[in-house]
């Protein structure tokens, strides 16, 4: 199958439409709906545990959340009236809320909510309840003070955790898929048959199946009463062909996902349903599909052979899908909303790769569901390819067409470095053959992981500033790092100077991660999302508490580019060539250049820069990133699991970069950081092999929960069937090195500044941010400006 041989038209077409239009017409809603329930069952029950206060939250809210069912839609499931809507986890952090609550319908676009004067209302008698007894309250109560002048200072930043759920895993939605939610519970019956209360650990265990066993149930309820819904809306539909589908939907609702599904039409739904329910749990990112084209495909293959639907059909219904993802969304406080930007929910699905055998996994799914982006043209599903030397040709050139329609989707990650780091990191071939990608670009085993992947940002800029100042921060004037020097004799005396300020900071970091992960798993434990990661039933043990089969924790290192330049410049311009003096160079930049542009072009040109296959400031990245790498293996979380490096920013160059002063690359104060292992924005001068030849120096064993290389490519060089080949060609060539990971933005700077100024003209732009695609109306100026700046490569 190839992309063209299979497209929408006549009514399917204008239904997607319709629905597409939809989500761009909406403006995201506030619902209190789960606050109400979850502060009501709270009061209720203070004195038991959290699991049972939870699942007895869940299953209420589950049985009374109004069941919407949108005009046109085949996939059913929603968190509110129109898309984008959220709903409230106040057990997580409330006093955010009742300080912005006047300021959600004042936010710039890509933050704004809509909420009713009841529901603020309603948010404000509830919301005082919760003070004191949040996730958030629990952290920052335990967090000491080190750590939070830390984080204050801008040297690692971990918010995301506190004010969102622990989310970013892969769920194991084949389990639901093949066996349904009755078999699940039997099993849990069967568990709790072979527990004797008086032992400890077996009444712990008998209460989280009890808990397991009431939110399979809540979601068995929650499907039927869709059920119930659709019948309904079908008996005064007027419309003869809606009114069949109506009924159609209301039969496999109360099919799915309490059975095994027997149609690919009943995998998606209970898929979706499966889905939301997570969402409805916790609101936690990066929940992510996974190897979708593998535990789907055999549904539609079934359905093709006992021709009970055509590959047209299937297209609807995926695109259907399609369309659903991008209705989820994540209410976050300002400072977060700035620190990741857009409306969040990084589902990630990834196609094709090698199967646990080690052959080719592409099928015929796999092209439906790059056909399904390149139709919708959203941001979400944020779709992922697994690429290996034997990928297929056809495959990879499909690939490279929706690549250049300019979503920044698919990316690309290679098996060659994914298999043999998740390896390294103890995970067995068999499952690390079926890894798959999590919210942004972490992989982990499929459906038996629990990897917190989107861990704190680490300020690699912020450690050289205490370098230079003997552990104070320049902007806050604050001692907060270890006195580390300042007279450095040379070079290597400066380097392992900065060494010890990021192995104290990483330490740090460390103890704020586990405090984080210590409140969710005593307040806001997860069991519904336990039901669906493997092991946790088999040990009666909740995901958070550690009954997952692989455990790690994914901090991530922001701003590599920036460092390695900056290093790379004092060692050739103050120690090598001595152009300048330490002292000089620390003068001016507390200046941040101010008269002294010529000292600033002297910085830029005359050291190396990074992404220009120079091994002189590559190979100072290298030993950077190792380095940090190493530092995180050193500990384990408090899932019994071990801590692994990442190298990807979310967005959080653009913020990090903004309390950092100016550095020696020639950056000024407060301009945005390098983001993931891509150069400098504009310093990469010869061409993007030149940039592929820097990156695979770096070691990307070691960065097992994944790293990321942005590449901005002008629309010209692929608008033939040449420049896509060449793609391909240049995409086999990087990764038969070993590289993780790469994702292009084809698109014109022109046009994005042209849509900075009309953005009207252009609200169904999609581009890629960092390890997700995002409306460009969505993101803020200062981050739009970052991906203009960027490196426009001219030739493949």
């Amino acid at each position: 199958m190839r992309l063209e041989t299979v497209s929408l038209s006549g009514k399917a077409k204008e239904r997607i439409e319709r629905l597409r239009e939809s989500v761009l017409d909406s403006v995201p809603q506030i619902c209190p709906e789960r606050a109400v329930v979850y502060t009501n069952t709270y009061m209720e029950h203070e004195a038991l545990p959290p699991i049972v206060k939870r699942s007895l939250a869940f299953k209420q809210f589950l049985e009374t959340i109004p069941t919407y069912i949108r005009q046109d839609e085949l996939i059913v499931g929603a968190e509110g009236p129109v898309p984008g809507s959220v709903q409230v986890f106040p057990e997580v952090a409330s006093e955010w809320i009742e300080e912005e609550i006047e300021l959600f319908e004042k936010r710039p676009l890509h933050s704004r909510f809509k909420i009713s004067p009841e529901d603020k209302k309603t948010l404000r008698e509830l919301l005082p309840y919760w003070r004191g007894k949040t996730v958030v309250d629990r952290g920052m109560a335990l967090f000491p003070p080190e750590v939070k002048t830390l984080m204050q200072c801008g040297v690692f930043a971990s918010v995301s955790g506190l004010v969102l759920g622990l989310g970013h895993l892969i769920p194991n939605y084949s389990l639901i898929l093949n066996k349904g939610l009755e078999s699940v519970i039997q099993n849990i019956k069967n568990k709790k048959e072979h527990l004797d209360p008086a032992k400890p650990s077996d009444f712990e265990a008998l209460m989280f199946y009890e808990a397991a066993e009431r939110t399979c149930q809540a979601v068995i309820r929650l499907a039927q009463r869709y059920s119930e819904t659709a019948a309904q809306m079908a008996s005064f539909e007027k419309n003869a062909e809606r009114k069949e589908e109506l009924l159609r939907i209301s039969a496999i609702c109360a099919r799915v996902p309490a059975q095994p599904a027997e149609t690919f039409y009943e995998a998606l739904q209970s898929f979706w349903m499966v889905h939301m329910a997570i969402m409805l749990e916790s609101n936690g990112t990066g929940i992510s599909p996974g190897r979708f084209d593998q535990y789907m495909y055999p549904f539609l293959r079934k359905d093709l052979e006992e021709k009970r639907i055509d590959y047209y059909q299937a297209l609807e219904l995926l695109e259907c899908l399609w369309i659903k993802f991008n209705e989820v969304n994540k209410l976050m406080d300002q400072n977060l909303t700035d620190l990741i930007q857009s409306y969040p929910s990084r589902q990630n699905i990834v196609l094709g790769g090698l199967t646990k055998g080690g052959t080719d996994a592409t099928n015929d799914l796999s092209y439906l569901c790059l056909k399904a982006t390149a139709d919708i043209k959203f941001p979400q599903p944020s779709l992922s390819i697994r690429y290996h030397m034997d990928s297929p040709d056809d495959f990879m050139m499909d690939v490279a067409k929706v690549i250049r329609l300019g979503l920044g989707l698919p990316a690309l990650y290679n098996d060659e470095a994914h298999i043999p780091a998740l390896m390294n990191r103890g995970v067995a071939l068999e499952d690390a053959l079926d890894y798959a990608l999590v919210g942004c670009v972490e992989p982990a085993p499929s459906g038996k992981s629990f990897p917190n992947a989107a861990g704190s940002k680490f300020n690699f800029a912020k450690c050289l500033e205490l370098t230079l100042y003997n552990g104070v921060d320049p902007v806050s004037r604050k001692k907060i790092g270890p006195e580390t020097g300042e007279d450095f004799r040379d070079f290597e005396q400066l380097l392992a100077a900065y060494k010890k300020q990021i192995a104290y900071a990483v330490k740090q970091m460390v103890v704020a991660e586990n405090i984080i992960e210590s409140a969710h798993r005593e307040l806001a434990p997860l069991p519904w999302l336990s039901v669906l990661v493997e092991d946790c039933i088999e040990q009666g043990k909740e995901v958070l508490a550690g009954g997952a089969r692989y455990n790690f924790t994914g901090p991530q290192g922001v701003g590599l580019a920036t460092i390695a330049d900056s290093l790379a410049a004092i060692k050739k311009l103050v120690f090598e060539e001595r152009k300048t003096t330490l002292e000089e160079l620390k003068k001016i930049l507390s200046s941040n250049f101010k008269d002294n542009e010529r000292y600033r072009q002297m910085l830029i040109n005359l050291a190396p820069k990074y992404g220009n296959d120079d091994d002189y400031v590559d190979i100072l990245a290298r030993e950077v990133m190792e380095f940090y790498a190493c530092e995180v293996e050193k500990y384990s979380n408090t899932r019994g699991g071990k801590f692994h490096a990442g190298m990807f920013p979310a967005s959080a160059h653009v913020s990090l970069g903004r309390i950092v002063g100016a550095t020696p690359d020639g950056r000024y104060c407060g301009t945005p950081l390098s983001d993931g292992i891509s150069p400098v924005q504009g310093r990469d001068a010869h061409g993007m092999t030149a940039v592929f030849n820097s990156v695979t120096k770096l070691n990307h064993l070691r960065t097992s929960n994944g790293t990321l290389l942005n590449q901005k490519i002008h629309p010209a060089v692929l608008n033939s069937d040449e420049g896509l080949k060449k793609l391909v060609a240049a995409i086999r060539a990087y990764f038969s090195k070993r590289a993780m990971h790469v994702q292009f933005n084809v698109v014109s700077s022109e046009m994005l500044r042209d849509a900075q100024l009309h953005p009207d003209k252009y609200r169904g732009l999609v581009v890629r941010v960092a390890g997700w695609s995002a409306f460009w109306a969505s993101i803020d100026k200062a981050l739009q400006d970052d991906i203009i700046s960027r490196t426009e490569q001219y030739y493949l």
